[in-house]
């Protein structure tokens, strides 16, 4: 038994070393918290796997082919080879949200003074900036550069045969300069009639000139497998999410410059870039405006000659608008959403040839959406001063257009194998408005405030251009106004006159306006609400309060009710009006009761002393001894009769109610009651 306990002890023993050593082997990484440089050609493994920590940078004085893995830790990748880079592997870099003071939030930077080549199965991972270059001297490494390359890269400039960027172009072209100048899709559609005809065909795939060894030859890059920066909305990537980059990134660019000399294969690539960041909120005061959704990353691509066959570029989605919230007691209250930014660019820049010898698939991201708005008035607190409600005023953000004419100068051979996705544009931001209500009066005679104004404009969508493309406009944004309420007159007794209520404040919801396309025009904004504020009621009092009216709207507030009159005079009579009884039932058979046929049980009816009497009814098959006026002695017996004026002569039973009220010399009522009567109508 100790044999076999032993026996068990030492296999799980060896188990454990033996994972252990799997570990050190094919998972252990060498981590690099300091700039390290290597001299020689350097090869890193399948297994193997390099943490670059805190910004350390990998040089290496010689070629580097990487089939293993690197990574970063607390700062970006920074990758220096003097010689030939060969990714066969993967690189990848998610920066945190908190970067810290002076962090640009580079991801992966890679400079190869000898050229540089990315296989089919290499992945470049990273929410950060990316950039591969020839010479150091064409990094971008703090935000002022950043931003101007971001900038530089939306402009409709560059010396030599370039494509891009993406421009707003209209529908219509009025010279044929400016039709062979812009591309757009399904363009080999139009090449038989000219209006590309500066364009040379497309040029047979050529593939990157290699060494003896199968290498590129130097001042040669090629660049393909799967690269994704951050993780755009529109067309999520096929490989393990990827955060969206920093908040302090407000501009993600994508900088490939690969000198005078280089020319550059972009070949079975795909690339995702990442969506705008959103707008920053407006929110904790009574005058907010939402920051305007950030424009989707960018990319700039230079060299001697460019070559494209089988390149997919997934251009992010321009950042949301900003919402737009004020304090619950404001006076005025007015919110603005923040705009929608504009979707990803690009601009592909020659100095000698460009030429496109397979599919080139352009995928525009979506406009960005307006930002919501939302505005509250301030209620009243009691006072005698008749204090209006707050006014709100919210308007939603419009959304981002999406307007895509990419630009074509000199010769760019093949251009008719670019294809460019449908464009969408961004829908308006919504708007809800809340007035404020008016002050309720906190004293006899104090009349009530008026209650505030509720307007609210849905954010325009945004309109999406293209001569050829399927292109859609944004939706409209909806809007909802609830305007404020009037305040409560103040009671007194019947010394002296209660207030008046307040008016109720007025609605006007007014839905965002769709943007237009080629395809689909967008939808308007939806009306989700749009109603008056109620009238406060008028206080009692001699006289009374009257009641404040209600605000307009497409659902119109309703006006408020008078208060009570608390006059005193000659006393009113007494009501006292009573019936007897309260219910009559009476037979009648067709064709043998008399028509009218008298009902043999009459109402006793007793009125206040002094006053007037009238029936009120809709009953058409009754008639009545009498229908008002004086009554002897104040009481009478009130005869009944059935008319026989009914339309359904089958057996059945009528049912009617009549009202009977009792009226001063003035015709003010004094008291009413009623009584039923129902009659069994049957056959013979």
């Amino acid at each position: 038994m100790q044999k076999k306990r032993f026996a068990v002890l030492i296999t799980v023993l060896v188990a454990v070393v033996l994972a252990i050593l799997a570990w050190y082997v094919f998972f252990r990484a060498t981590v690099y918290s300091e700039d390290v440089s290597i001299s020689g050609d350097q090869t890193v493994g399948a297994g193997d796997r390099i943490v670059l920590k805190d910004g350390a940078t990998f040089t290496v004085d010689g070629d580097l082919t990487l089939n293993g893995h690197i990574s970063c830790r607390g700062g970006g990748i920074e990758i220096v080879v003097t010689g030939f880079f060969e990714l066969n592997g993967d690189l990848r870099c998610l920066r945190s949200d908190d970067l810290p003071e002076g962090d640009s939030g580079q991801g992966v930077v890679i400079v190869a003074g000898g050229g540089f080549s990315s296989s089919d199965d290499a992945t470049v991972s990273t929410n950060g900036h990316v950039q591969v270059v020839a010479d150091a001297d064409a990094l971008v490494l703090n935000d002022v550069d950043i931003e101007s390359m971001f900038n530089d890269i939306a402009k409709d400039e560059g010396e030599g045969p370039r494509l891009g960027p993406f421009i707003d172009v209209p529908t219509q072209v009025s010279t044929i300069s400016e039709q062979k100048s812009v591309l757009t899709p399904k363009v080999e559609d139009h090449q038989a009639a000219g209006i590309l005809n500066v364009i040379a065909q497309p040029a047979s795939a050529q593939e990157p000139a290699t060494d003896e060894f199968g290498r590129e030859v130097a001042d040669t890059w090629k660049i393909g497998g799967t690269w994704v920066m951050g993780q755009p909305g529109r067309f999520p990537p096929p490989v393990t999410l990827v955060p969206t980059p920093p908040k302090k990134i407000k501009k993600i660019i994508l900088n490939f410059d690969f000198g005078p000399n280089g020319t550059v294969f972009l070949q079975n690539w795909s690339l995702w870039g990442p969506d705008g960041q959103a707008g920053e909120p407006d929110e904790g005061s009574c005058n907010v405006k939402g920051k305007d959704g950030i424009d989707a990353m960018r990319m700039n691509v230079r060299a001697r000659n460019i070559r494209i066959n089988n390149f997919d570029l997934y251009l992010g989605n321009g950042g949301d608008g900003g919402r737009a919230v004020t304090d619950q007691d404001c006076d005025p209250a007015v919110a603005v959403g923040g705009n929608g930014g504009n979707p990803g660019n690009f601009r592909m820049i020659a100095s000698s040839d460009f030429t496109i010898s397979g599919a080139f698939n352009l995928h525009p991201g979506l406009g960005g959406v307006g930002g919501e708005a939302f505005a509250y008035g301030e209620d009243k607190d009691p006072s005698c001063s008749a204090e209006k409600g707050g006014d709100a005023t919210a308007t939603g953000g419009n959304g981002a257009d999406n307007k895509k004419g990419a630009r074509v100068e000199g010769t760019v051979n093949g251009v008719g194998n670019v294809v460019i996705d449908e464009l969408n544009a961004g829908p308006g931001g919504h708007a809800h408005a809340v007035g404020g209500h008016g002050s309720p009066a906190d004293a006899c005679g104090c009349n009530g405030g008026s209650g505030g104004k509720a307007v609210a404009s849905g954010g325009v969508g945004g309109d999406a251009t293209s001569r050829d493309a399927e292109s859609y406009g944004g939706d409209g944004g909806n809007a909802s106004a609830l305007a404020g309420e009037g305040g409560l007159g103040g009671d007194c007794g019947s010394e002296a006159s209660g207030g008046d209520g307040g008016s109720g404040g007025d609605a006007v919801a007014t839905p965002g306006a769709p943007g237009t396309a080629i395809t689909a025009n967008g939808t308007e904004g939806e009306r989700e609400d749009e109603f008056g504020g109620p009238g406060g009621d008028g206080g009692d009092g001699c006289k009374e309060g009257s009641g404040g009216s209600g605000g307009s709207g497409e659902t119109a507030g309703p006006d408020g009710d008078d208060g009570k009159n608390l006059c005193k005079g000659t006393p009113p009579p007494e009501t006292g009006l009573q019936l007897s009884p309260n219910e009559i039932r009476w037979q009648h058979v067709i064709g043998r009761s008399s028509c009218p046929d008298p009902i043999d049980q009459s109402v006793h009816v007793t009125l206040p002393a002094g006053s007037f009497f009238d029936i009120k009814t809709e009953v058409g098959w009754l008639n009545f001894s009498q229908e008002s006026g004086v009554v002897e002695g104040d009481s009478l017996d009130l005869e009944l009769q059935f008319n026989c004026n009914i339309s359904n002569f089958s057996a059945h039973e009528e049912f009617g109610r009549v009202e009977v009220q009792a009226l001063d010399e003035t015709g003010q009522v004094l008291g009413d009651s009623f009584f039923d009567v129902f009659v069994e109508v049957e056959l013979p």
